[in-house]
């Protein structure tokens, strides 16, 4: 149908085929750190669990290590979800690199944004290139709803690093 790689937010806890699915057509998927349902960590350890956790359930159900790209789950997942929490992944995003796979972020417009701000989603563009420009170095993949915004920030900040 002409995708080129899965984005699974359950970490491969939601859809029992969707690894067959992966494997058959040898493509990248992109997994959330998730225990039981998408996004259900808290504190900054729980992340890193998680995160361990669902590399280990990707390759037991035969994903190529390869294939893998790892998102640290930011965003207002459950109820217990903090915008505090999800400042402590970016804050510490560096520490999702242990696992030696791309790292993909998605801190576009989200819900922390919205806190810190008082902003509803169409108003946080400003609050997510803040965010964005924190994570450039670390995140290999960063989802956005502002491409042309977002890859200015990218290559500003990518200049002034290389410099």
């Amino acid at each position: 149908m002409g995708a080129s790689m899965v984005n699974d937010v359950s970490g491969l806890t939601t859809d029992p085929k969707l690894a067959d699915v992966v494997v058959e057509y040898d493509c990248p998927i992109v997994v959330m750190a998730s225990f039981k349902k998408p996004g259900d960590h808290t504190t900054l350890e729980e992340a890193i669990f998680a995160s361990e956790l669902t590399i280990d359930r990707a390759i037991e159900l035969g994903i190529p290590e390869e294939n893998i790209i790892l998102d640290p789950g930011v965003g207002k997942w459950i109820p217990q979800r903090s915008f505090e929490h999800d400042i402590a992944i970016i804050r510490n995003i560096k520490f999702f690199r242990q696992f030696g796979l791309p790292l993909l972020v998605g801190i576009s417009r989200k819900s922390f944004i919205g806190s810190i701000l008082n902003a509803e989603p169409e108003e946080r563009l400003y609050g997510s290139l803040g965010a964005t420009a924190l994570v450039v170095g670390e995140a290999d993949i960063i989802r956005t709803h502002d491409v042309r915004e977002t890859k200015d920030v990218v290559k500003v900040v990518e200049a002034i690093l290389r410099y």
